[in-house]
Order: structure tokens, then sequence, then C-alpha cells
């Protein structure tokens, strides 16, 4: 068995229940709050909101009701208002604003209401107001404004005049000034300059006259100048002025391989980092401190014509990092000090020929994130301290696939990210930061293996064989993988005293038995037949493809099943002492639920029961309700105990008060047939399909109520 030291990942919540996905993206910090697109599997993809907690994580307003879904994007926040655009029940994006509750939730404007389907984009804040690029019939693709208010959302210039299209992009903020790329008339694609308002938006340099196109791009601030790349393979720089928007240096990208124009352009001590390719070298990273004897190749990591592509320029720990191919075949992580000789490969993720393709570089305090591919482990989630032996894999999500991370964003001092841990799908994860709840690694072999988990947080796999896992202290992740397992969350004899913390616990192939622990526990079977126990807390136990027994414990529990026929159990919440003394159970499975109380109803629970056909009750006695499917009922055998009495009224007026199990029915005996003996006898009828009860004493019709021991078979 290994043992390794990795973060403590936590799914915030299952949106899309089960192994479906919710696909949260464009994860955005708001007013304290995490906003996001979501989709739960009943209102398509809409509006989220998160505090970081299960219970804070919800819906907060369904745009475009019902399924069909508003697709919301482009989140952007400007004082007390979040923008966005959506689609609602009338077609189109538009622009939609948000204080964070639902009614305060609102579109602001319907910009173009004659179109299905058209195009906002290029999102920016610029003195506390949006500005944006939408189309138009009238006017084209055009830069617009907007204050938050129908009103105050309107056209801040027609800058290619009718429906011509100025395609306004690259919105950059400079000196009090915004910057873009806009085409007119007369001088195509070059760079503009805009006060806020429709006489000072202008166009800044007619760099390529003659209505060639300079089509600026990638503008980025350097010791109070703006620097941008355009085509025919330039740098340029300006003040802010047109005699002030000058040539840096020409001739840097001269490939037809590649864009003419510098790439990914980056600030790191104090130059300009980008990519280009000049001809003769290959796309590399070169490096500019403003000035044309400055700017020149950084390295040829790969000499000659075979390509290195770098990408993902991110400053970290005093050096810029960032992914590159060597030998033109291997993308792994590479680190360079600004000069030639301190560019070199990071690390070797993944070694040999075989590429890890780092990606989503994200920079976190002391940190840098980032998600690869090991060639073992899958696409994960991996963090460096700046260091070789500082870089590590993170999270392990998915111990039999790729979770394929992604949408990093960092909230409340934890870094959240949707990924796909291969039973829940593709779900909202958080990842504590300060790692002050490390977790242990252990793995098991291909043979039967009886595996302890350590007094703090575990995370454990099982293999091929027969396994026994107990958790011990902590939170703990168990995975019993192939074979006939027992899980349990803290030791197997579940009626000892628990110590663990919330843990999740998953079968898989094999008839699996799983127990949970005294907190709020995550109970998944596998393929096969599974016996799934919860104990004290509020616990989702959740059934898979096999015949499965679901039993909650105490707490406020629900029980899913979901392929086969599954049952829910509570035949040993009698027992005194560890759960209690219990008075009975009413089950109503048409209605998704069971009730049950102690003695004295000092303490009462709840559970929600979904796709679950069967149910065991308790040896005190129960009330049984069934659904459309073929049920069977077991009551457990114990009758005349003065501890529980349910009082029925039938359709004549008359009460009864009843000390035993009863199953009831909507409608009168005469529409049932009944058959068997007292043990165990079937209730047909043609809505119900046919019931198998076991240990009942009374059934209750809507004409009265009838004892089974007293001629009641036909």
């Amino acid at each position: 068995m290994t043992s390794n030291q990795k973060f403590n990942p936590e799914l915030v919540k299952d949106i899309n229940p089960g192994n479906a996905d919710s696909f949260p993206i464009e994860l955005t910090v708001f007013d304290g709050k995490l906003f996001f697109q979501a989709n739960n599997g009943i209102d398509g993809g809409e509006l989220w909101v998160s505090d970081g907690t299960e219970n804070g994580t919800q819906l907060l307003k369904d745009i475009n009701p019902g399924p069909n879904e508003s697709n919301p994007l482009n989140f952007i926040a400007s004082k007390n208002l979040l923008f966005f655009r959506a689609s609602d029940s009338n077609g189109g994006a538009q622009i939609w604003v948000s204080n964070g509750t639902e009614d305060g939730t609102r579109l602001v404007k319907n910009i173009n209401p004659n179109l299905q389907s058209f195009s906002l984009n290029n999102f920016t804040i610029f003195n506390e107001k949006l500005y944006f690029t939408a189309i138009t019939p009238e006017n084209g693709n055009e830069l617009w404004v907007s204050d938050g208010t129908e009103d105050g959302t309107k056209l801040l210039k027609d800058i290619n005049p009718g429906s011509e299209d100025s395609n306004p992009g690259d919105l950059t903020i400079f000196d009090k000034k915004l910057f873009f790329r806009a085409t007119d008339a007369s001088n195509g694609s070059e760079p503009w300059v805009s006060d806020g308002t429709e006489d000072g938006t202008k166009l800044l340099k007619d760099i390529n006259p003659l209505s060639s196109n300079s089509s600026p791009r990638n503008f980025i601030e350097l010791n109070g100048k703006l620097y941008f790349g355009v085509n025919n393979s330039q740098l340029w720089v300006t003040d802010g002025t047109e005699h002030g928007t000058q040539l840096v240096k020409d001739d840097i990208n001269r490939s037809p391989r590649t864009a003419d124009f510098p790439q990914n352009i980056t600030v790191f001590d104090n130059k300009l980092f980008f990519i280009a390719d000049d001809g003769s070298t290959g796309p590399e990273i070169w490096v500019s401190d403003g000035t044309e004897n400055g700017t020149q190749l950084l390295k040829d990591i790969t000499p000659g014509f075979d390509v290195t592509s770098p990408s993902n320029l991110t400053v970290f720990n005093d050096k810029l990092f960032f992914t590159a191919f060597t030998g033109g075949e291997s993308s792994e992580l590479w680190v360079s000090d600004g000069t030639s000789e301190g560019t070199q490969l990071f690390t070797d993720i993944n070694p040999g020929m075989s590429s890890s393709s780092p990606r989503d570089l994200t920079v976190v305090d002391n940190k840098l994130f980032f998600t690869a591919d090991n060639g073992s482990n899958g696409r994960e989630l991996w963090v460096s301290d700046g260091t070789q032996e500082g870089t590590r894999l993170a999270v392990d999500l998915n111990p039999n696939g790729d979770s394929f991370p992604e949408n990093l964003q960092v909230f409340d001092g934890k870094l959240f990210f949707s990924a796909d841990d291969g039973t829940n799908g593709k779900e909202l994860w958080k990842l504590d930061l300060d790692n002050t709840n490390p977790v242990n690694k252990i793995e098991g072999t291909r043979e039967d293996d009886d595996i302890q988990g350590t007094s703090g947080n575990d995370k454990i796999f099982g293999k091929n064989g027969n396994d026994t896992i107990e958790g011990g202290r902590g939170s703990d992740i168990i995975r019993g993988n192939a074979g006939d397992d027992v899980l349990a969350a803290d030791r197997i004899n579940r009626f000892d005293d628990f110590h663990g913390e919330n843990s999740e616990l998953r079968g898989d192939n094999g008839n699996d038995t799983i127990y949970g622990g005294s907190k709020d526990e995550l109970i998944g079977g596998g393929n096969d037949n599974d016996l799934l126990f919860g104990k004290g807390g509020n616990d989702l136990v959740r059934g898979a493809s096999g015949d499965d027994i679901l039993n909650g414990g105490l707490g406020n529990d629900t029980l899913r099943g979901q392929n086969g026929i599954d049952a829910a159990d509570y035949s040993d919440l009698s027992f005194d002492g560890v759960f209690g003394n219990i008075a009975g159970l009413d089950i109503n499975l048409s209605q998704n639920s069971a009730k049950h109380s102690s003695n004295n109803n000092a303490l009462s629970w709840e559970d929600t029961l979904t796709t679950i056909e069967n149910a065991t009750g308790t040896i005190r006695n129960d009330r049984f309700i069934g659904n459309q499917d073929d049920n069977v009922f077991d009551g457990k055998g114990e009758v005349n105990r003065s501890d529980r009495q349910t009082t029925f009224t039938d359709g004549n007026g008359d009460r009864y008060q009843v000390i035993a199990d009863v199953v009831e029915y909507s409608g009168n005996q005469s529409d049932f047939i009944i058959l068997g003996s007292t043990d165990n006898f079937t209730v047909q009828a043609s809505d119900i399909g046919t019931d198998t009860l076991i240990d009942i004493e009374f059934l209750k019709f809507d004409d009265g109520l009838v004892t089974v021991e007293d001629s009641l078979f036909v």
C-alpha cells in the first residue's frame, strides 16, 4: 500500500444529482458570494449563487423558466451590480443585471428585440459603467454603454455608420481612457480611444493608411505606456496621443504558420514577454524593454523550425512560468528568470516524449495551481511552490480516470473549480488553500486487503480484492473499487461509539457492505447488490445498478435507489441504546417520505425516499403506503405493543385506533384481490400492480379497516 499527503477536496453541492453533469462555468466573485452558471437537470443552464456551503448553493433565478436555459455568461461586477448576458423566454441574448437577490436580478434592456440571437461581447467596466459590443439591424456591431438602467443603456457611437460593422475589440483601460480596435469606412481596422462620450470617441492613429488594416490587439501597459501588436509583424507603443503612437520593432512575426502579430504579451521583470515567430526559429518567447534594440528572441527552446509553441505565460514567485513543447513533441512546464540561460524545463511531469500538457495556470497567494496529466492519474489538479520538489499532484479527484478540473476561482480563502470525480459528474468543488487538513492517501493491493485509516483525514482506495476498509477518525474518502468489500467510516461494528468526521464512502463492482458514521455522510453503492447503512447524521445513501438495501439510521436522510429493485430498511431502528427507542414509522412511497420518532416524541426524523420500491419497517407498529411500483412491505412481526397508536377514520365517519402494522390503500376493498396467508400475502389491483406484504396486521381501504387474521383472504 502507498500513502502521500495532498489537499482535502470537498464537493460543494451535487447540483445535478447522480452521475449527471451540472457543468458549473464562469465562476465570478461578487458581493461576498460566488456566482456562476449551472444546470440542475430541470431548469437548464441558469444563474446560481453560493456562499461556499452546500445549503448556501442554490439557483438564484430561473431566467428562462422550465427546461429551456438562459445560458448566463460574461459576468462582470461594477460597484453594487453584477452585469451579464442571458436569454429569457422572448429569445435572444440581452443585458441583465443582478444585485445578488432573485428580485434584484432583472433585464436591463432588450437591445435587439427583432432577432433570436446576436452577439454581446467584450464586457469591460470603465468609469463604473459597462462598455460592450452589440449587434443591431440599424447599426451593425458597435460599441455600447450601460449604467444598469434601461434609459442609460445606449449606443456610444456608430463608428462605421449605418448597418455596417465596426467590430470593436480588445477593450483596454489605460490613462483613464478606453482603448480598443475598431473599423470605420475610411481607415480600416485601427486603434481607437474613448473618454466615455460619443464626441470623445475617436481614431487614435491610422497606422496602415489607405484602408489597410493594422488590426491592433493584445494591449498591455508597461511603465506608463500602452504596448500592442499589429499586423505586419510589428510591436507598437502609445502614450495615448497620435504623435506618441509609434513603432517599436518591425519584422517580429514573419512566419506564415502563425498569426502575424505578437501574442500572449505579458509583463515580467519590467519588460514585455510575448510569443512570436520570425520565420527562422518557429514560435518562441521574445522579450522587449520597449526599445527596438532591446526587443529580441529570449531563447530558441527547440532550435530550427521545430515547434515550441509556448503558451500560458504566467508570473509567479518572481519568475515567468509557461508551457512549451520540448523537441517538438512533449509539452511540459517551463520557467524563466528573464535570461536565455535561466530559461529551462521546470519539471517533466509526464516523463519521456509523452506530454503532461499543463494548462489553467492560476496563482493563488504563494502557490501555483494548474492542471496536468502525468500519464497515470489522468488530468488532475497540480500545485507548485515554485520549486521542483514542491511541485506535486494536489488532488487525484477521479482515481479511475480524468477529473478535468477547470474554471479555477479563489473565493473566501478557498480554491473553487469544476471537476468530475467519476461519480457525481461535472460539479462544483472547493479546496482549502491553507492545507490545514492534509489528506493521507492509502492504496490497497490486488489481493484481499484489511486497511485501517489514520486518525487524520484519509483517502483510501481498495483495488480488485475483497477488501475490508475502516476509516478511523477524521474526514475520510473511501472507495472499495472491484470486489465484495466491507467499508466503514470509522469501524465495522456500527454500534460502537463513532469519532469520525463527515466522510464519503463508495463501492464499485461487487456486492458491498458500507457503514457510515455519526456525521453527515455520502454513502454510495456500485454496480451490484449492496447493503448501505447510515447512522447518526443527515446522510445521502445512494444505490446504483443492483438490487440494494438502504438504511439511513437516525437523522434526516435521503435514500436514493437507482436501477434495480431497491429497499428502504428500518428493521434495526427498534433497538434501544444506539438508535434510541423508536415508536414506529409512517412510510409513504407515493410521497417519497418516511417519518419516525422516539417513544416520547423528544426526537423525530423524516427521510426522503426516491426510486425506492420496497420497505422494511420496525418491530414496532408501522404504517405503509405504496406507489405505482410492485411494492414489498415487511412489517417485522411484532404486534399489540401499546407504545404507538394510529387513528383512522373511514368513509362512514367511524374512527379506528390501531396498535399494529398497517398498509393503507386508496380505494374500496372490492377493488383489490388479496391472496395468500396471514404471514405473507399479495394485494393486486390494476393501478398499483402487485404488492407483497409480510407480517402486516391491518389493511386500510376507503371503506374501512380490515383485520388480516379475520377471514381476509378470498
